[in-house]
């Protein structure tokens, strides 16, 4: 039974999954650690939420997501006290959001401990309960641990778990995703300031039109070329601008840009 959570590190996405977890559980204590506390101080109240030492924090915490960056990592465990004798330290379940941190890793940075670790990545729109967060967990976690951890996310959106050697690509679609449909947005709503729209008007008219395209996409189960083929009709203006971008090597791009955000990954987990 998961009653504390704990977060290390209080940044944009750590703030996203707060509010899931909230939204989820407004009845559960949350714990806030952060080397900016005054800058977090009234999300903290906004969240019902109390900001206390590193120490504290793990020590009250029966869940602490790890939210700083990658190289900060290390030096978290060296101010927590993670000596044998700790023995309440193997019943907590801890959660990483790190890029390229492997569990391998994380085990290596609590050596003598065997700690119960998730390696996870979550993208922003979990604070809606509309995001998509990838995990796995070590050979530590047992069944009731990973249903605990499904349970404290239950509200974040689509939650699945996968195999480690994937966590690169998945991370390129969906946890650097967002930033790519902004850009296609911001381009769909550009066309609408040229031809009139104002730019709020065409923001939302861009937004809701992606929103809905894939909501349908996931509620019908179809391949988005069959949707897309009922959107074109013969000679008409869709198969017009849908032409046009395949001049423009709009699929293309993605799919390079994909690939550069899934590369630049392994080239920071090899320390690049």
């Amino acid at each position: 039974m998961i009653n504390t959570v704990g977060f290390i590190g209080v940044g944009n996405m750590a703030q996203q999954l707060v509010k899931a977890v909230r939204h989820a559980h407004p009845t559960k204590q949350l714990f806030f650690n952060s080397a900016h506390k005054e800058n977090i101080a009234g999300f903290a109240k906004e969240m019902d939420a109390e900001i206390v030492s590193k120490e504290e924090l793990v020590t009250q915490s029966d869940m602490i997501f790890i939210g700083v960056k990658p190289y900060q990592i290390a030096d978290v465990f060296q101010e927590i006290d993670l000596s044998p004798s700790q023995d309440d330290m193997l019943d907590k379940i801890w959660i990483s959001m790190a890029v390229s941190v492997s569990l391998a890793d994380l085990q290596s940075m609590t050596v003598p401990n065997d700690l119960k670790w998730i390696r996870m990545m979550p993208n922003l729109p979990v604070g809606l309960g509309k995001g998509t967060i990838g995990y796995i967990g070590n050979d530590k976690m047992n069944e009731t641990d990973e249903e605990a951890f499904l349970k404290v996310m239950e509200a974040a959106g689509l939650v699945v778990s996968i195999s480690e050697d994937l966590f690169d690509i998945y991370g390129a679609i969906a946890g650097s995703g967002p930033a790519f449909i902004f850009q296609i947005i911001e381009a769909m709503s550009d066309a609408g300031v040229r031809h009139g729209l104002s730019r709020q008007q065409a923001i939302e008219i861009a937004a809701q039109t992606v929103s809905g395209a894939a909501e349908l996409l996931l509620e019908s189960g179809e391949h988005p070329g069959v949707l897309k083929d009922q959107v074109t009709s013969p000679n008409g203006t869709t198969i017009a601008g849908v032409v046009s971008m395949e001049e423009s090597g709009l699929r293309c791009a993605m799919m390079k840009g994909i690939e550069a955000t899934y590369q630049r990954s392994i080239e920071l987990a090899k320390g690049d």
